[in-house]
């Protein structure tokens, strides 16, 4: 069991909120869609779709070839 913190910023939210779906982690899951829903106005839309994008860009690639650096 993991006891320690882990700081929720904009660029490793979705990467965390992917982790925590895959690992099944419920509580970081929440946290994460909670951090999203605070920060998520206007201005920083673009900035988390760029996010996602390179990780769901990632992701693919690491599975098809898969070696992924998880």
């Amino acid at each position: 069991l993991y006891h320690g913190n882990i700081d929720i910023t904009i660029e490793k939210v979705m990467s965390l909120l992917t982790q925590a779906d895959h690992y099944l982690i419920t509580a970081l899951a929440t946290k994460c869609t909670d951090f999203v829903s605070k920060y998520l106005k206007r201005s920083t839309v673009v900035k988390v779709i760029d996010i996602f994008m390179y990780i769901s860009i990632y992701y693919y690639y690491c599975f098809k070839s898969h070696s992924c650096l998880i």
